[in-house]
């Protein structure tokens, strides 16, 4: 992966931002670039011991080829035809226009930005810096990123048995159905020193 463009910016330039777009723009359509959630002390690193700040809470949700096969199954007619892309599609429209009743059920705060990496979505909140070897801090920032965990797997369903039968004549199952089939990668979504591929680029593998 290719880090030392994007580690090597600084929160406190004042072309920070000028810096980061040009970094974006220069990664589009390229291959195997990625972005931390985190800063680091290090440069071209993402090693835990290195790890200097909390800056964003990350939950990465998947869907998976043959999870959009089994959505075919119990979806309307409409939809039988769909692929993983569409499907991943549809989840981020509704997401998009949904986060507002997220917020108000939970009284949490919606993501900041939400990305759809073709193969899933990635839920970005951007949070006031707190020092990552402080454990106090360390353990506030565990207890709020386990809460939005917790309420986004509730709110979306994900995980949850399939809904048939003749519900499946409503539109509106479609979407229960669809989240069904995503999962929280709980492992890459707790990792604090974890990495993710920055928007507009893409995996090769």
């Amino acid at each position: 992966p290719h880090f030392a463009n994007l580690l090597s910016l600084r929160n406190n330039e004042e072309d920070s931002t000028e810096k980061i777009q040009k970094v974006v723009r220069g990664c589009e359509n390229l291959s195997d670039y990625y972005i931390t959630a985190n800063s680091f002390s290090k440069a071209i690193t993402h090693k835990s011991k290195y790890l200097f700040s909390f800056q964003n809470i990350v939950l990465d949700i998947d869907l998976h080829q043959q999870d959009a096969l089994i959505f075919r199954k119990y979806c309307t007619e409409a939809l039988k035809g769909i692929v993983l892309e569409e499907a991943v599609g549809l989840a981020y429209d509704y997401l998009l226009e949904h986060m507002d009743v997220f917020a108000d059920i939970y009284n949490l705060p919606i993501p900041n930005t939400i990305v759809n990496t073709g193969r899933g979505l990635q839920l970005w909140w951007a949070i006031n810096p707190l020092p990552a070897k402080n454990k106090a801090m360390a353990d506030v920032y565990s207890e709020v990123r386990q809460k939005l965990m917790d309420s986004i797997k509730d709110f979306l369903g994900l995980g949850k048995p399939f809904v048939i039968g003749k519900e499946l004549k409503n539109a509106e199952v479609d979407y229960i159905n669809l989240f069904r089939n995503f999962n929280l990668d709980e492992k890459a979504s707790k990792s604090n020193s974890g990495c993710f591929r920055l928007p507009g680029s893409f995996n090769t593998k």
